[in-house]
């Protein structure tokens, strides 16, 4: 009999420990905070954005550029560019406002330091570099990358539409 009432007391505690660790519903669940890798940009911040786009054995394009909150612009096509050599222009207000709006929507601050390239494909690095407020975010971004967010390819597209030269302009 008291083998019995052992097994039924320890029946007993053995379903309360395992309730007091099931998983709850969120409905239940206590808020957790979770750190942030850098500071939020602050949307009154000026940017700077430094976009290099890396070349691959293959033909990629391999052109540098630095967008600066006064919207000025300074190129360099290296190879593989519909545009080679340096080149400086300034962007148009909607144009520097189109990229940091796409900076803001995808949360650089959130984002990983480096998206690694899928085994055996090589198609470029993009390396981005974004400055405010005296703190930086560096972002590598080798193509393709299995696990890159739809909001870094998002803001590199909205970038290379934006400040990437539309024209040949004079070299300097």
């Amino acid at each position: 009999m008291k083998t019995l009432i052992a097994v039924s007391l320890l029946l007993a505690i053995s379903s309360v420990s395992s309730w007091s660790a099931a998983p709850r519903t969120s409905e239940h669940a206590p808020e957790v905070s979770v750190p942030k890798s850098a500071p939020e940009i602050d949307p009154q911040e000026k940017i700077t954005i430094n976009y290099d786009r890396v070349s691959c054995p293959t033909g990629c394009p391999g052109y540098s550029m630095v967008i600066r909150p006064d919207r000025s612009v300074e190129y360099e096509g290296k190879e593989n560019t519909r545009v080679l050599g340096k080149r400086t222009y300034t962007l148009s207000a909607e144009a520097y406002k189109a990229i940091v709006d796409a900076i803001k929507r995808a949360q650089v601050e959130r984002l990983a330091d480096e998206y690694e390239a899928v085994p055996g494909r090589d198609g470029g690095t993009v390396i981005l570099r974004l400055s405010w407020g005296g703190k930086t975010k560096k972002i590598t971004h080798f193509i393709p990358s299995p696990n890159e967010p739809e909001e870094l390819i998002a803001l590199e597209e909205v970038i290379v539409k934006n400040a990437y030269p539309r024209e040949k302009p004079t070299p300097q």
